[in-house]
């Protein structure tokens, strides 16, 4: 899986009837253990980089890392930037059940 590249390719309309697309070059970096404030997990680091653009004109350079875990079938952080905006989510806290 690390070295895997592909396309990410999503259109989208939004609530006030914004249409627009994101197009990103994606790969898998790396799989570690990758500690964030829910705890430590074995996770894929996957780099989408590309384009973010809509029917009224906007476009947006982005760059967005999400660390992956398997284990859980989401990310555990995502880190996006587009221009100048930065953005960072990340997971606080997780059970098994």
């Amino acid at each position: 899986m690390v070295g895997k590249k592909w396309i990410f390719e999503e259109h989208w309309t939004s609530d006030d009837g914004t249409k627009g697309a994101i197009i990103q070059n994606a790969e898998v970096l790396s799989f570690n253990e990758e500690t964030v404030e829910a705890g430590t997990f074995m996770a894929y680091t996957i780099k989408y980089k590309g384009k973010i653009t809509n029917f009224r004109g906007y476009s947006a350079d982005t760059e967005d890392i999400q660390l992956y875990s398997p284990k859980l079938k989401t990310f555990i952080k995502l880190t996006q930037i587009q221009n100048d905006y930065l953005y960072v989510e990340e997971l606080i806290e997780y059970s098994e059940q």
